[in-house]
């Protein structure tokens, strides 16, 4: 018997229907070994990488900026199992992109207006339905309160 530090030799007596079963097992197992091998590698040990929960950035926005860079090649990003890897390097280069999206200037939106023929209201005015001006803005008739309906529908009038 041999002990736990030594290595074992494969023993030629084995029949040869053993090493097939056990070749065929093998390489059946192979790629769960390889996934396990490299989530354990990758589980935080390592401090060249971050994942979403260590991350300054917060979950989404780790987890999004991953998934942008893997996609786009820009690297420093990998996804392993439910985890989402950065770099250091990326998540500050990530800290330092703006939050905010570029606001389309006030040219571009009434250009677009004026190709697709809309009228443009100024201050985002809401119409109260009951007003002539809104019965002339939706083209529609103006309608009397509600409470006229129900005293008709009772009949009451």
């Amino acid at each position: 018997m041999t002990s736990p530090t030594q290595k074992s030799k494969p023993n030629e007596s084995d029949p040869p229907e053993a090493r097939a079963v056990f070749a065929v097992f093998a390489q059946a197992l192979a790629p769960y070994l390889a996934r396990a091998l490299k989530d354990e590698l990758r589980a935080g040990k390592d401090p060249a990488w971050l994942d979403q929960h260590a991350s300054a950035l917060g979950n989404r926005r780790h987890c999004s900026a991953a998934r942008r860079r893997i996609t786009e090649g820009a690297g420093g990003a990998e996804h392993i199992g439910r985890r989402w890897l950065l770099t250091p390097a990326a998540i500050d280069e990530e800290l330092a992109r703006s939050r905010l999206r570029r606001a389309a200037p006030d040219k571009d939106v009434r250009q677009l207006a004026d190709e697709l023929g809309l009228r443009l209201v100024a201050g985002g005015k809401r119409y109260d339905a009951h007003t002539p001006d809104a019965a002339s803005a939706k083209g529609v008739g103006t309608q009397p309160p509600r409470t006229q309906h129900r005293e008709r529908a009772r009949g009451s009038k």
